[in-house]
């Protein structure tokens, strides 16, 4: 016999069938430990998942949601909107009290809550405190590192955990999402570990979605990727993909030339090269022939790392990975600065805690006294790239890998400027790739085989 409504497993709420489209309906079936909504826009993707945790705080015991995005900014007009949206559509307005000011909400049956958190702001993700259960919302702008910061959270005894994610699928090869939850092989499917882990997965189009005309916003898409073959393939049918970099900013990066699996070599130094951005600061570690130049001279990229920590304990994590090495460094002449927020005192700068926190002498010490131009930035890495003999990035550098084959041109910039926002373009790791090849290169480039201006 049909039914006309679905029932919340706990049978005290009945949901109206026609307010639920039916690529969701077996997601209302129970929680899963991880449930996954991706695909193309216009899905509906976000209110469902709203319906579904609005519903389960009415009729669940205990539940304490967080829910959030990358930028705290974001989270009013997006997810914050969607909520008190879906409550006036369901006629649970009386059911629940949305806080104006911190985006927070409780369902006034029960006292289960909603607290919102951006995960830009690192103390505050650090300070969630046992939900039962998580929503991360456009997960593609988030970084691996948060993904396990929150999912760690999840260890509340009161209640089955959930972690559900919600991105559409315009995402290259590289990200953590299709490295981690994904197949290598059947790229839609769930990646061994996942489908171990009591994992629900929902791909969706707008093809899914019966509350609009469909002809309509497929016409709306059309014209907002304006031609871009692979936004549009990404965005109505919902398949991966990646915006084409008609300007490279690296031009001599050649993925099949400069990756390759390179030794660590115990004998040699390793030369960390830091960028000091706080989400997340990023250090990169390399290795060089002593000897420049030379058919035989090598730069190895060895390793790559990054964290929202401070800096004793982003040292330790180095000192950790390579105890017997010595170190020399450089990088972002920002790290000159004293007096910043978070030293141990008004006359530290990052490079004067580095120093302590790994036991270097002055000798060990090479950061840059100013950072190119973008302009002369550019002229020397692509001279390395292109003319360098032995310049290999180790495939454990994912970020840097990626960050070479995206870097670009800023179209709304001067001539030669490197795009770099805080949502795809980070450019973290590539910075303190140029920061290296300034402090130890520029010199030989400039005899060798070019010339640039010091301004």
């Amino acid at each position: 016999m049909m039914t006309k409504n679905l029932i919340v497993p706990n049978k005290r709420l009945a949901i109206s069938k026609k307010k639920i489209a039916p690529k969701f309906r077996d997601a209302f079936t129970r929680f899963h430990r991880y449930m996954i909504f991706f695909g193309g826009r216009g899905g509906s993707k976000s209110t469902h998942i709203a319906i579904l945790l609005l519903s389960r705080m009415l009729v669940d015991e205990y539940m304490y949601l967080i829910y959030c995005r990358k930028w705290s900014a974001h989270i009013k007009d997006s997810q914050f909107k969607i909520f008190q949206d879906v409550v006036k559509m369901m006629g649970w307005k009386n059911e629940f009290k949305f806080n104006q000011s911190d985006y927070s909400f409780v369902c006034l049956r029960n006292g289960n809550r909603a607290v919102a958190k951006g995960l830009d702001d690192n103390n505050k993700t650090k300070s969630i405190a046992e939900p039962t259960h998580i929503w991360g919302e456009e997960m593609d702008q988030m970084t691996f590192d948060d993904f396990d910061t929150l999912n760690k959270s999840l260890r509340s005894p009161k209640t089955q955990n959930c972690f559900i994610m919600s991105f559409n699928t315009f995402i290259n090869e590289d990200h953590w999402i299709r490295k981690t939850i994904f197949d290598e092989k059947e790229q839609y499917q769930l990646s061994e570990q996942f489908r171990n882990l009591d994992t629900y997965l929902n791909h969706s189009t707008y093809l899914d979605n019966p509350f609009i005309n469909q002809e309509e916003y497929r016409q709306t898409l059309l014209m907002d990727n304006g031609g871009n073959e692979a936004k549009i393939e990404s965005d109505l049918k919902g398949l991966w993909g990646e915006e084409p970099n008609d300007d490279p900013w690296l031009y001599a990066f050649n993925e099949e030339k400069h990756v390759r699996e390179i030794p660590f070599i115990p004998s040699y130094p390793i030369y960390l090269t830091f960028d000091f951005n706080k989400n997340p600061m990023t250090v990169k570690m390399v290795q060089m022939s002593p000897q420049k130049g030379l058919p035989d001279s090598f730069i190895h990229m060895i390793d790559e790392m990054e964290g929202n920590v401070v800096l004793r304990e982003f040292c330790e994590r180095i000192k950790s990975k390579y105890p017997f090495s010595p170190f020399f460094v450089t990088g972002d002449s920002s790290g000159n600065k004293e007096g910043e927020v978070g030293y141990e005192s008004k006359h530290d700068s990052a490079y004067s805690m580095i120093k302590k926190h790994l036991g270097l002498s002055d000798a060990q010490m090479h950061p840059n006294g100013y950072n190119l131009s973008h302009e002369n930035s550019r002229i020397l890495m692509n001279q390395m790239f292109y003319n360098y003999p032995n310049l290999y990035i180790h495939p454990r550098c994912k970020k840097t890998i990626n960050e070479c084959k995206i870097a670009r041109i800023d179209p709304k910039g001067s001539t030669h400027e490197l795009l770099k926002d805080r949502v795809k373009f980070f450019m973290d790791h590539f910075d303190n790739m140029r920061y290296f090849f300034q402090k130890y290169f520029q010199e030989f480039a400039r005899s060798n085989y070019h010339r640039t201006n010091n301004n």
